[in-house]
């Protein structure tokens, strides 16, 4: 049977606004770790990208998904959920229905800092993993494009408060923000 590796990481922890996304990203293990030696020489943490070199990951990312070379997953969780539930629940239910997409195959999964999937996967959480592990990278690259595109969609629907610029983050301009004209639904009531 094939063995598959799967990269795990999440994105939008930490802002008080907007969704918490995960990026599920599949390779067979042989393929992977050819590719690691060509294809995905130089891909990093997409903390560690400028936007234009994330921008042109994603589209290699999507390029080899058409080829028949990985597949993905993005999945996100909204403010509501988050304060309903906590954001550690969200994050573990959204790794575990994406990873349902892929429970047929043969998977080992790696996944990033503090994420665990189901416990009757075989998986290493490793700290650091975006930087360690290149299909964590490509994992965090997906999640973190889909994330800010998303923000940036929202800043036409609610322009007092700047997501263009600072994606749901808790910057100075934010807050000053929220002080004149309140939360909206994309707030994290729990964060603030």
């Amino acid at each position: 049977m094939k063995k598959y590796v799967v990269g795990i990481d999440e994105v939008g922890r930490g802002p008080i606004a907007g969704p918490t996304t995960i990026g599920i990203v599949v390779m067979e293990k042989t393929l992977y770790t050819r590719m690691q030696k060509n294809e995905l020489v130089g891909i990093k943490d997409s903390k560690k990208l400028t936007s234009k070199k994330r921008n042109l990951w994603e589209k290699k990312i999507k390029t080899l998904s058409k080829e028949g070379k990985l597949m993905y997953t993005i999945l996100s969780g909204n403010a509501q959920l988050i304060d309903q539930k906590g954001i550690s629940v969200v994050l573990h239910a959204l790794i575990q229905k994406g990873l349902k997409k892929y429970s047929h195959l043969n998977l080992d999964i790696l996944l990033d800092g503090g994420l665990h999937a189901p416990k009757e996967y075989k998986q290493t959480t490793v700290i650091k993993g975006d930087s360690i592990h290149q299909i964590i990278s490509m994992a965090s690259i997906l999640a973190k494009e889909y994330r800010d595109r998303y923000m940036h969609r929202m800043d036409t629907k609610y322009p007092n408060y700047g997501f263009i610029s600072h994606v749901g983050y808790g910057t100075k301009k934010h807050y000053e923000m929220l002080r004149k004209k309140g939360t909206c639904i994309l707030h994290r009531k729990s964060f603030l």
